[in-house]
């Protein structure tokens, strides 16, 4: 006969979590915690890749605009660039068209090159929806003549917002989610090309979690769950803005992952309020909890013992009607001082909760299956 304990599991709705905005049972906490999703502009790694070939002219030039986003932190960009490299980077920019998708890769000393147009259905960084000759866009007549530097970083919010924004809605469909994986990026010809008046600007679209470089989409955006997910195994933070921050589990965390939920594949017909997301959250997380931990008694008897209690935050109505239908199961402490606890490690090993090992907790008594005499 196949026991089960007679505890139930604490679920995000039995722990007073308001001190930190972040109740699962609350809509708000999807947005607070989504804030710091937004980390820094993603179009900034774009502007960094297309220049990084063009990197060997900016060395010997006296503007300095780029060496503003390498100091930032984070580019590697090596100025080693040679010319063949600087041809080739243009490219992809000058024949790239609406619906085009656009890649990279990472070389050495993290210099960004090999540039090429792709198969939006194969892994991309970028996908292209205008191509602008900011020469004729009225509300910016003469603000770029030739000669000119690039735009500051202001303008590029400007142009970002008033010129690609519209653009990017109206590929997607009109579904863009700002809490989501998402961001607008303008991207800007080579500096050599800039230089020699070239003031043609590609709008697009691309992961927000571009910004090394690295992430990439495996199929067209538009058919994309825009949710940003974290992968079981992955331990976050909770940063400075409320956002998330990936991190090694040995170092301080607030959450690990157990599972992704795909919501779309449970409420394929509706829009599922948040009532509804937790009454199927609060079964699903537990028994991926469970499986995570090495699924049937052992998986159980770890959770009981861990004393973590499994946490996820629902899709609000605003981001699933935007294109985002996926959350994370996590493992999380609810703090005493409200909020969460610190944990470090991970549950696969020794870990600590604000610095203690988790208590060993009481043998449990058995509790039947229904049915069972």
């Amino acid at each position: 006969m196949n026991e089960k304990r007679t505890e139930p599991y604490e679920t995000p709705g039995d722990v007073d979590l308001s001190t930190s905005g972040t109740s699962a049972g609350a809509e708000r906490g999807q947005e607070d915690l989504s804030n710091g999703f937004r980390r820094g502009w993603g179009f900034r790694a774009v502007l960094i890749a297309m220049l990084a070939g063009a990197a060997a002219v900016f060395a010997s030039s006296s503007s300095g605009w780029l060496a503003d986003y390498v100091g930032e932190g984070g580019s590697g960009i090596s100025t080693e660039i040679v010319e063949t490299e600087t041809q080739a980077v243009a490219d992809p920019f000058t024949s790239a068209q609406v619906g085009q998708c656009i890649n990279w890769e990472t070389g050495p000393d993290d210099a960004l090159t090999d540039f090429a147009i792709v198969e939006c259905h194969e892994p991309h960084m970028y996908e292209v929806t205008d191509r602008v000759n900011l020469y004729d866009v009225p509300e910016f007549s003469g603000a770029f003549p030739s000669g000119s530097d690039a735009p500051t970083s202001e303008e590029l919010r400007v142009l970002r917002d008033d010129i690609c924004r519209p653009t990017v809605l109206e590929y997607l469909d009109g579904r863009f989610d700002p809490q989501g994986k998402f961001a607008i990026a303008p991207m800007l010809p080579p500096a050599g090309s800039w230089q020699a008046g070239d003031r043609t600007m590609l709008c697009g679209v691309q992961l927000e979690e571009s910004l090394v470089a690295t992430s990439t989409l495996d199929r067209p955006a538009v058919d994309t769950d825009q949710a940003i997910t974290y992968e079981p195994g992955t331990c976050v933070a909770i940063n400075e803005n409320g956002g998330f921050t990936a991190i090694h589990c040995d170092e301080p965390h607030a959450f690990e992952s157990v599972g992704v939920v795909d919501l779309m594949a449970r409420f394929p017909d509706e829009t599922p309020s948040v009532e509804q997301q937790n009454g199927m959250l609060g079964e699903v997380c537990v028994e991926q909890a469970i499986e995570y931990l090495g699924g049937g008694d052992v998986g159980d008897e770890a959770l009981y013992q861990s004393t973590l209690i499994p946490f996820w935050l629902p899709v609000t109505t605003e981001s699933w009607d935007l294109g985002s239908h996926s959350t994370t199961c996590w493992l999380a402490k609810d703090s005493d001082f409200g909020g969460f606890s610190t944990l470090e490690g991970s549950v696969h090993g020794e870990f600590t909760i604000d610095g203690n090992s988790p208590p060993e907790q009481p043998e449990r008594a058995p509790r039947r299956e229904e049915g069972d005499e």
